[in-house]
């Protein structure tokens, strides 16, 4: 199966990418939904295919809150009168935790 042409980056950033979306992946299906999980591999493969990448420098769990932040806040992600929401976006942003376990259960106002 070959992968979509968004998902297509080059060789030497596949680990990259495949780092940050692990990342990305696992925080949409626990917080948000696939359309944004396929937003972040979108948005992960173009920076992998930029010359040279931004992405070979910093923490794949800093890219990865920086690209979910980056779509929640032209996607209105913050907005209570929006689906899905995500009120502890910039909690997660703030502290830069590990995208997968740093964010409580329950929602925080």
């Amino acid at each position: 199966m070959t992968k979509p042409a968004g998902d297509q980056v080059p060789k030497q950033m596949q680990s990259k990418f495949e780092e940050i979306t692990a990342l990305t992946d696992a925080f949409c299906d626990k917080y948000l939904n696939t359309e944004y999980a396929d937003l972040s591999r979108q948005l992960t493969a173009a920076l992998c295919r930029k010359r040279p990448s931004p992405l070979v420098k910093g923490q794949a769990k800093s890219w990865a809150c920086g690209i979910i932040h980056a779509l929640g806040m032209v996607n209105f992600l913050d907005d209570s009168s929006q689906t899905p929401q995500l009120i502890v976006l910039n909690l997660l942003i703030n502290n830069q935790e590990d995208v997968t376990g740093g964010l409580p259960d329950e929602k925080t106002n």
